[in-house]
């Protein structure tokens, strides 16, 4: 690393000379006839170059707070409606087309701009201003600002800090032409820049898609209906007369572009807004978000001043430091001790250990409730804490609670005796001789609790190992008192040693800010692994480099590779994202490649009890299992081919091979009750139905060549039926009529049918294609059935007709499965279901039922090797009471084992390429039934 003090940097860049050009001249004469715009001269407008937001005039209409809710009733005049729209002379189309060609022309650009958040909470008005401010000048000048993030060039020099990274300067040579990927070109920086209020509109700063984007207008306008993109009555601001034009996304989702009727340049941007949850009697409130591009013009002369921060550190990569600190010697440092662990070393500074323990229970770990980003914060709380949810790349995991409810628990919470007795002791280096050791480097700030629960997960286990001790280390400053941070413990669940960095020399030597951090020092003080940037392994793998590092393996080399590997790939993401030219979240996902399959050898959970139960191996290629409880059997359809009964101790008591074509072969197994007993259903090309005692009923679509029998009495034609392969199959009295039909879904045009049991053709839906699943939902006063098609969209149906009641498609996610269950919590069904990812190919989520994504978790990069339940309730045990939440299973047979509410409790693998699975609660105990190539085997999993 180069540490050498740098002075205060300026640098100056001159914009072009002469006069500024007239708009109508840089647009084509049939976008500029009907506009009537004059000169975009920009005298008199204010551009303040000193760094403070510029005033502006007041607008003359009423405050967003003192109304609900609404839809400015202009858009709907008729006149203005639709891209093509023409109200009076000028048409929406011409107005947009004019602002683009305004800024591709465009040789210097510069505002002060801000993002202004307003809301009422309990009544109560807050204010909050991001600076959001863009200097350009073509090809390579720019002084970009957002938050506390600045990215700098001269045309020679590239610079780049932000507050994530205090003290560090990034420095490069600046390429000859300045494009979107050179200022994303850290990890870092995507982060800072895309982790503000405005990533719902644009992920970056709209003026600099416009002045470097092929089109920008993909990312304005992505998924809005462009029949109702309207202009709006022309309105003032700084001055200004200004085009309104308002855009919809869904029903309610207004967006409303304030464009400069002379100049064409964007002058604001109005947000939807946000009906927030409100906790007195008043009814719901509203936090609305504006972008403000104060003084912005173009072609401006004179100079662009920019500095970078003094007193830096010069870096190439922001992962440098954290490269140039693995496989050296960790530096020497004295905490100071406030909480003792099972495992807390002594602390006398001479590597004795009194061996004493504190009383201190290991309680369960507690996720503070989801709460809006809006919250009003302290006025000590990180200012990243409340922006709206925003995951980093590399987070895998949903959003937890902001700082502010964080800090509220924490204040609340009453610490027992025994931690507010304990005395400071003081840690050096040698506290720890001859061990291995785990540190991680905490703010009471972190709104991430599942970096904790990692921790503690981790803690549980290494505590027994006497040659390993772990440790957390507060960051705070030492204005925070011991007593916030012992309770802040607490609240985080945290059993294990506690201590303070008083000097904040760590903080200093991390330059992270408040990031949490973690190291794994080896017996002689070796940096083995370390993560100063919060892109955090699971807490297995954590696991797994203690156990190498004590057993006296050199891991440093692997994570540099690992730290070059992440690099590599991030520039590869971030390139399929500008090709992509859509500037939101995750609009690259169908250019990301997945690697080949792959199945991990298996492994133990850790904050799970896993019991195998039993182990049936005389099975033949099972596949789909299908428990019957009350039969005291287990189904399980084998071989493609034939079913196979299984008694409660997993053997074989009887197979029936099914009279089916020997093209065929079955992959799913389903059943329903009926007055004359139980109907199977085995899915394969078709769908074959048969009685209780495994004797053909019928088969959709028809093995002759006969027209299909309707259910009015006309014929659905055979040839219109048998392209497609069967996808799904729902079984059950829906409709409520009092007798159980079946719902198919086929992967073709005409996807969606509602069948008897006889193989009657009783309804078609329309408007779905290439169907992968159907979901029903049971408890609403009308049963619903959901349906997941080639749009990743939810298609709601009436069951009793597949009418089409409406479709719902979650922001940014193409689903691809979907599953409903009722948990028993609330008396309120749950969905859940897999999507196709970004980063990695896919995502599960939760999705709530007005299609507003809940949680999420990355899913390990390989391909599916078979067609199974990727997603399903799951039974387990907990203290002799049997608890439910979701089970994911991964593309390399991993189980991941989640709260109802997306919590995730714990993940290990099978071992095994999974080809079945199901959970129930068999002969008085919850289940988990999974089959491989080879076996079925029966697992009980406990908390």
């Amino acid at each position: 690393m180069n540490a050498h003090g740098m002075d205060a940097h300026s640098t100056q860049a001159y914009g072009t000379s002469g006069a500024s050009k007239e708009s109508s001249e840089a647009v084509p004469a049939s976008a500029a006839d009907g506009l009537g715009a004059g000169s975009s001269s920009q005298e008199g407008t204010g551009g303040s170059e000193s760094g403070e937001v510029s005033t502006h005039s007041e607008v003359s209409r009423p405050s967003p707070m003192e109304n609900g809710p609404h839809i400015e009733e202009a858009v709907k005049a008729p006149e203005g409606n639709g891209l093509l729209g023409v109200k009076g002379a000028v048409s929406v189309r011409s107005i947009l087309e004019q602002m683009m060609s305004v800024y591709r022309n465009a040789q210097t650009y510069r505002d002060q701009g801000e993002i202004r958040v307003s809301w009422t909470q309990n009544g109560n008005p807050h204010e909050r201003r991001v600076v959001y401010r863009t200097n350009f000048q073509r090809p390579n000048h720019l002084f970009l600002e957002v938050n506390q993030t600045g990215i700098l060039a001269d045309g020679k020099t590239f610079w780049a800090y932000t507050s994530e990274m205090p003290g560090l300067l990034l420095e490069r040579e600046c390429p000859k032409e300045l494009g979107i990927l050179d200022i994303l070109c850290e990890r870092e920086l995507y982060w800072a820049v895309t982790d503000v209020e405005s990533n719902r509109f644009s992920y970056l700063p709209p003026p600099l898609v416009l002045l470097l984007s092929e089109d920008p207008l993909l990312t304005f306008l992505h998924e809005a209906e462009q029949s109702r993109i309207s202009l709006l009555t022309e309105d003032q601001w700084e001055g200004k007369r200004c085009f309104r034009i308002s855009l919809l996304r869904g029903e309610c989702e207004q967006t409303i572009f304030w464009i400069d009727a002379e100049s064409f340049l964007l002058r604001r941007v109005e947000l939807p807004r946000q009906v927030l949850q409100s906790e007195n009697e008043a009814g719901n409130e509203e936090m609305v978000v504006t972008l403000d591009f104060n003084g912005a013009e173009v072609d401006w002369t004179g100079v662009l001043e920019m500095s970078v921060p003094a007193n830096s550190i010069v870096v190439s990569s922001f992962t440098q430091p954290q490269m140039e600190l693995l496989g050296t010697v960790f530096p020497d440092f004295q905490f100071t001790l406030l909480k003792k662990g099972e495992a807390a070393p002594t602390g006398t500074g001479d590597g004795s250990e009194n061996g004493s323990e504190n009383g201190s229970e290991n309680a369960a770990l507690e996720t503070p409730a989801l709460t809006s980003p809006e919250t009003a914060r302290p006025e000590t709380a990180r200012p990243e804490t409340a922006r709206p949810e925003t995951a980093r790349p590399e987070t895998a995991r949903p959003e937890t609670a902001p700082y502010s409810e964080l800090q509220e628990q924490t204040e609340s919470r009453v610490l027992p005796e025994s931690l507010t007795n304990v005395q400071s002791a003081p840690l050096t280096k040698k506290s720890f001789a001859g061990k291995t050791v785990f540190l991680f480097f905490w703010s009471v700030y972190e709104t991430n609790i599942f970096h904790f629960q990692d921790m503690e997960q981790l803690f549980q286990e290494v505590r027994v190992m006497p040659n390993v001790s772990l440790l957390g280390v507060n960051v705070d400053s030492p204005e925070m008192s011991t007593e916030k941070i012992l309770a802040a413990s607490e609240t985080f669940g945290l059993t294990c040693p506690i201590a303070r960095d008083a000097s904040g020399k760590i903080a200093q030597m991390l330059r992270n800010g408040e990031t949490f951090s973690c190291f794994l020092l080896d017996a002689q003080g070796v940096v083995q692994y370390c993560d100063t940037l919060s892109l955090f392994h699971p807490n297995r793998r954590f696991s797994e480099f203690v156990h190498r590092a004590a057993s006296g393996e050199s891991l440093f080399q692997e994570r540099i590779l690992e730290l070059k590997r992440a690099e590599a790939d991030y520039q590869e993401t971030i390139r399929l994202w500008v090709e992509n030219g859509i500037f939101l979240k995750e609009t690259e996902t169908e250019k990301i490649e997945i690697t080949e399959p792959r199945i991990e050898p298996a492994s133990e959970p850790v904050a799970c009890r896993k019991k195998e139960l039993w182990v049936s191996e005389t099975l033949y290629s099972p596949t789909s299992i299908l428990p019957e409880p009350e039969k005291k059997r287990i189904l399980v359809l084998e071989n493609g081919n034939s079913v196979a009964v299984l008694d409660p101790l997993g053997k074989v008591a009887e197979r029936h091979l099914l009279p089916i074509p020997e093209d065929e072969f079955l992959e799913t197994l389903r059943s329903v009750e009926t007055s004359a007993g139980t109907v199977y259903a085995a899915i394969g090309k078709r769908i074959f139905l048969f009685d209780a005692s495994w004797n053909p009923k019928t088969v959709y679509p028809p093995m002759q060549n006969d027209d299909v029998p309707h259910a009015d009495g006309e014929s659905v034609s055979k040839a219109r039926k048998t392209h497609g392969a069967v996808s799904d199959v729902l079984l059950g009295d829906w409709d409520r009529d009092g007798e159980p039909e079946l719902y198919a879904a086929f992967w073709e045009e005409e996807a969606f049918l509602k069948l008897s049991l006889t193989g009657e053709v009783m309804a078609v839906g329309e408007g779905v294609s290439n169907v992968f699943q159907i979901a029903g939902m049971k408890n609403l006063e009308k049963p619903e059935l959901k349906v997941i098609d080639q749009s990743g969209a939810i298609s709601t149906f009436s069951p009793k007709d597949l009418e089409l009641k409406g479709v719902q498609a979650i922001p940014q996610r193409t689903l691809c499965s979907l599953k409903v269950h009722d948990f028993g919590v609330d008396g309120n069904e749950e969905m859940a279901g897999i999507a196709l990812g970004v980063r990695v190919k896919f995502k599960a989520v939760g999705v709530t039922l007005d299609g507003k994504e809940l949680w999420n978790l990355d899913l390990p990069n390989y391909a599916y090797q078979r067609k199974i339940e990727k997603i399903l309730p799951l039974y387990m045990d907990s203290e002799s009471e049997v608890r439910t939440g979701w089970l994911v299973i991964g593309p390399d047979s991993s189980l991941h084992l989640m709260e109802p509410t997306g919590m995730l409790i714990d993940e290990f693998h099978f071992g095994k390429l999974i080809t079945g699975a199901a959970s129930c609660v068999f002969d008085g105990r919850p289940c988990l039934f999974l089959a491989a190539p080879d076996s079925v085997t029966a697992l009980e999993i406990g908390r």
